[in-house]
């Protein structure tokens, strides 16, 4: 919800639960100076009023506090890294994969 880009119609984010994996898409590509490279130590807030609600609710702690937080969440639990890709050129694909065999 933060990060989507709103400008583009006709599409939305969709989450999606599998066995083995969640995945994240969402429309737009990532914002300003935010690369997939980067991405980790980089901030951009594509729409800041969202992002400074969510924090004054105490849903998010702080800014870039996400990505860093899924990298550190997946690596406690010994799963692999969190999977960022631009799979159309226009919309960003997130990818955590769990771990059948562990659980």
């Amino acid at each position: 919800m933060t990060h989507r880009n709103y400008s583009i119609m006709g599409d939305h984010i969709r989450v999606s639960l599998y066995d083995d994996r969640l995945e994240i898409f969402s429309p737009g590509q990532l914002p300003n100076i935010v690369t997939l490279d980067n991405m980790l130590n980089t901030r951009y807030s594509r729409n800041p009023r969202i992002a400074r609600v969510l924090s004054e609710f105490g849903w998010v702690k702080e800014l870039n506090e996400g990505v860093k937080r899924l990298y550190d969440e997946m690596q406690m639990f010994f799963l692999k890294k969190p999977n960022y890709s631009e799979p159309n050129g226009n919309s960003i694909l997130l990818v955590l994969e769990n771990s059948i065999t562990s659980r």
